[in-house]
């Protein structure tokens, strides 16, 4: 892998649930690395849902391998954040890994 295309610096973040000034628990989310990435959308498209369009976009995050990421995490990029569908560690060699992602849209 060329380090050249991995030109976007990424945050893999880990949710964890803390109590918040009651008390209750309430979900957070904490860095779990930052690394750099190359980005490769895969199709845009429109949903209709409750009479609203809302955008979502997928596609595919690649990084030097990285053990313990999992579908339960998130990818932060600047202030987007990445819902993580799979991951795929390419070729089985520890080397790189493809994260499978869609785009989280506030509505």
């Amino acid at each position: 892998m060329k380090a050249g295309k991995l030109r976007h610096r990424i945050t893999i973040q880990k949710a964890t649930e803390a109590p918040n000034e009651y008390g209750e628990m309430v979900q957070t989310w904490g860095t779990f690395a930052t690394v750099s990435a190359a980005y490769y959308p895969l199709k845009g498209m429109e949903l209709v849902a409750a009479q609203t369009i809302n955008p979502r976009v997928s596609g595919d995050w690649v990084i030097r391998y990285l053990k313990g990421i999992t579908p339960k995490m998130r990818i932060l990029f600047e202030s987007r954040i990445f819902l993580i569908d799979g991951i795929t560690d390419t070729e089985e060699r520890h080397i790189e890994m493809r994260i499978r992602t869609e785009e989280w849209v506030a509505t």
